[in-house]
């Protein structure tokens, strides 16, 4: 299974129109090679540097295992949101308070639907999915915060 964007590159700077400080537009994100079996996908964003550990920025499960493509314009309706580490059922976008941070997406493919309820955290939809995991990939960028210089950290 590959995740993959036209805007960054795994392990590249992700522009600032997707950063929560901008646009905080949901980078286009291109799914293939979904593992035959798979009932439902669930996606993870999260800052994997904070200082208090991963941060969740936004989490999507129940998306149809045909999903190819997602964007802040397309995602299926079936997919169901869960509350991100701001209390908010959305995408939030990199916004480091200081240094450089790695952004990471997660996707999971699974051999069930999960059944949570709506604005559930992503401790619930980790335990829900437990035992049920085909296939997994990451696509991961980083994002520095507006005042830091390119040299910096």
């Amino acid at each position: 299974m590959e995740l993959s964007s036209n805007a960054f590159e795994d392990g590249g700077p992700i522009p600032a129109k997707f950063s929560a400080p901008e646009e905080n537009d949901v980078p286009p994100l291109d799914i293939r090679g979904t593992p035959t079996g798979s009932k439902s996908l669930v996606l993870i964003f999260e800052d994997i540097d904070a200082a208090i550990g991963p941060v969740t920025h936004w989490l999507l499960w129940n998306l149809p295992p045909e999903t190819s493509y997602i964007d802040a314009v397309h995602v299926p309706d079936e997919a169901r949101s869960g509350l991100n580490g701001f209390g908010k059922a959305h995408y939030t976008g990199p916004a480091p308070p200081a240094g450089t941070h790695r952004y990471r997406f997660r996707l999971c493919a699974l051999d069930t639907t999960l059944e949570v309820g709506p604005n559930a955290w992503r401790d619930q939809v980790e335990q829900a999915m437990s035992g049920h995991v085909l296939a997994e990939t990451t696509l991961t960028g980083y994002f520095r915060h507006e005042d830091e210089e390119e040299g910096g950290s």
